[in-house]
């Protein structure tokens, strides 16, 4: 604080030496802008450690606690809903330091190691740690439907095909083959979510003893921003579905899809509405995304998600780390000229962050 008081010192020599005329308003608007300055920054020197209280309980704008950590090391999905709210959640800044009190949503998800898919490729092992399948065990298990993994014990997917499921597979590499069977303990639709819509289809799968992780099985954090990416930026689609002759595929599928933006979607959407049953009275809605795969000449089909994807990712690479931008919805057919339709996981930030840390049995490693 010395060091400000000094400068405040030597603007005001300075200042009176300009404006004397002036000098008492003058005084006063440079008294403000100094001390906001200082207040903002801190004194300009590197602070001492022992002044941040990182690892210290705190409370946050919307959770009841947390933890103060330096924000390179917060949550990116967190951070980019403080724009949200006030900036209560810092437990100290200045130039140099910033320590902010993190939520624990998804503290441990980190860098990764490194679809059913129309006109996909065959996925590598461990390259989509957090896929995970959905299915019913009557008398053998049947998969219907993809989701990802986004805490130890919760599983992200569609509401429309989660209602009937009663277990739920991990680290599986072949249909019938997963590391680890967890039997369903509840389905959290999104309370606004309403069948045939095609809106808010969303929901939170809890299952009822946690998933044990390792190199190829692991969460997958969610993308917070609600804003399209690029028209020219790769996104990933992944899941067990059909193919393009509508044969259930016998590996994990991924393929390449590409946004596309809100109007054109719409546009190609409100043409074909009749024939969805009026699913789509509203248009396209910012809380969908629409995205589309490049057009395979030689059959005339476009890459798309298909039956049994539905629940499934579509994600991107930043910074070396998968974003979950999506949920593999609707659309019309396999590989139809249609952009495939998305239920945007940005919109639903909020709610998933909530609903999961409400419930007394989530838990973190």
């Amino acid at each position: 604080m010395r060091v400000c008081i000094r400068t405040i010192r030597n603007r005001f020599a300075i200042v009176e030496q300009k404006h004397w005329s002036n000098m008492v308003v003058v005084r006063v608007l440079v008294l403000m802008q100094m001390l906001y300055i200082c207040n903002v920054f801190g004194v300009v020197k590197r602070p001492n450690k022992e002044i941040f209280p990182e690892g210290k309980s705190c409370r946050t704008p919307v959770l009841d606690s947390g933890k103060c950590m330096n924000v390179e090391l917060c949550d990116p999905a967190f951070l980019y809903s403080l724009r949200y709210h006030d900036h209560t959640s810092a437990c100290q800044r200045n130039a140099f330091h910033k320590v902010y009190c993190c939520q624990p949503f998804l503290d441990f998800c980190k860098t990764r190691k490194n679809t059913h898919i129309t006109h996909g490729t065959e996925a590598e092992p461990g390259m989509f740690p957090h896929l995970a399948r959905l299915g019913e065990n009557k008398d053998g298990i049947v998969w219907r439907c993809s989701a990802s993994i986004i805490s130890v014990n919760f599983l992200l997917s569609a509401a429309h095909c989660v209602q009937t499921a009663d277990i739920a597979g991990v680290g599986c590499t072949e249909p019938l083959i997963c590391e680890q069977q967890i039997t369903v303990k509840n389905f959290i639709s999104h309370p606004e979510y309403k069948k045939p819509s095609k809106y808010h289809d969303i929901a939170l799968v809890e299952l009822n003893s946690n998933i044990k992780f390792n190199d190829h099985v692991l969460p997958i954090c969610p993308y917070a921003r609600m804003d399209d990416l690029p028209e020219t930026e790769d996104l990933i689609i992944a899941g067990w579905g059909r193919d393009e002759d509508y044969k259930e595929s016998q590996h994990l599928m991924y393929a390449t899809v590409r946004t596309v933006p809100k109007n054109k979607c719409g546009e190609e959407y409100r043409k074909v509405n009749r024939i969805l049953g009026n699913t789509l009275g509203d248009g396209i809605v910012d809380e969908q995304y629409c995205a589309q795969g490049a057009l395979v000449e030689k059959v005339y089909s476009y890459v798309d998600a298909c039956q049994g994807d539905s629940g499934g990712p579509l994600q991107v690479r930043q910074n070396d780390d998968e974003y979950l931008i999506g949920v593999i919805s609707t659309g019309i057919g396999c590989g139809s000229s249609l952009p495939g339709l998305y239920t945007r996981v940005a919109a639903y930030f909020n709610w998933i962050n909530t609903t999961i840390t409400g419930s007394q049995s989530i838990q973190y490693p």
